[in-house]
């Protein structure tokens, strides 16, 4: 009979030279051990390997969710920067369509503007920097109205745009501040009236003498209504020699009107009138040939022919008025 193989595992105390564990085992169940710590080795390798590659999975994770969490962070602020910046386009396109409407450059013609409210739509004299400014707008208002432009402009763009604008809008209002209290209108109603005297050198119809005539005279019906011809504050407003009924009005600190031989005044010293309001009525009061109104202007303590300022006459009378 053929005997079992065994095999026999001593352990010994390098110390003391004994037997400190006798093993004996047959190669069957060796044989198992190892298989046995074999596969528990694989097992804490299998086990060491899910936990490592658990860890990098858990660690991905948090660096997604943080970086997803920068990137949501990141369009929000996007998002509340277009939404201003869309704010600020709205401001600006009303920026420029009050510009538009204020020099009545609408290219559908409907705007006619804000200049000379108040006695009648008359034109304005040419001026350097309303031209710069509509140049200028001409420049920005393309910019404005195109979507695909506007999308491109940058913050800083914004608010370069939006200060230029409020700077022209500013400059605008000085200008038409300025302009409301210009004299731009007759002080009479050109379809009521009509020159008797021009501007300049002159016959005296009392005397016969050549001299100068520092105004215009109007002629009309009597109590013709006499209207001002821009903003201004009444300084003077009562009898005053040959000038009869005489009315003063002080428009800003460039420009003052006279207005003389007066039926009657419709308003008094201090008050504020604006432009075609009524200042009284056409008369004979003083030294005077006829029905007419004595209409003097000075500006910066000069006199000047009011006639250049009386806008609302035609050519005719104009070179009437001026003696050519």
């Amino acid at each position: 009979m053929k005997r079992k193989a065994y095999q026999t595992l001593l352990i010994i105390s390098p110390s003391s030279g004994k037997d400190i564990v006798k093993l004996s085992l047959s190669t069957f169940w060796w044989r198992v051990l190892y298989a046995a710590a074999s596969l528990l080795l694989m097992l804490a390798v299998a086990g060491i390997w899910i936990g490592y590659h658990h860890y990098r999975v858990v660690m991905r994770a948090n660096y997604l969710e943080k970086e997803n969490h920068i990137t949501l962070s990141k369009l929000e602020n996007q998002k509340q920067e277009i939404h201003y910046l869309q704010g600020k386009l709205e401001i600006i396109q009303k920026q420029a369509v009050f510009i538009q409407n204020y020099l009545g450059l609408n290219s559908d013609g409907d705007s006619k503007g804000n200049i000379g409210q108040g006695g009648g739509e008359i034109p304005l004299p040419p001026s350097s920097d309303l031209i710069q400014q509509a140049d200028f707008h001409h420049q920005i208002l393309p910019v404005l109205s195109s979507n695909s432009q506007s999308s491109k402009l940058t913050h800083q763009n914004i608010q370069q745009l939006d200060s230029d604008l409020d700077n022209i809008i500013t400059a605008l209002e000085k200008k038409q501040a300025e302009l409301e209290y210009t004299p731009s209108i007759s002080p009479v109603d050109p379809e009521k009236a009509w020159i008797s005297c021009g501007y300049g050198k002159r016959n005296n119809p009392f005397t016969g003498k050549q001299e100068f005539h520092p105004a215009i005279d109007i002629a009309g019906l009597k109590e013709t209504p006499v209207l001002s011809p821009a903003k201004g504050t009444v300084v003077f407003s009562k009898p005053w020699g040959a000038m009869g009924l005489m009315i003063q009005i002080r428009h800003n600190s460039a420009f003052l009107t006279t207005y003389g031989h007066l039926q009657k005044t419709n308003v008094q010293i201090g008050q504020s009138v604006k432009r075609g309001d009524i200042l009284g009525y056409m008369g004979n009061s003083g030294r005077s040939t006829g029905l007419h109104l004595h209409y003097e202007m000075a500006k910066d303590g000069k006199r000047i022919n009011p006639f250049t300022y009386m806008l609302d006459w035609n050519k005719y009378e104009l070179l009437l008025a001026l003696g050519e």
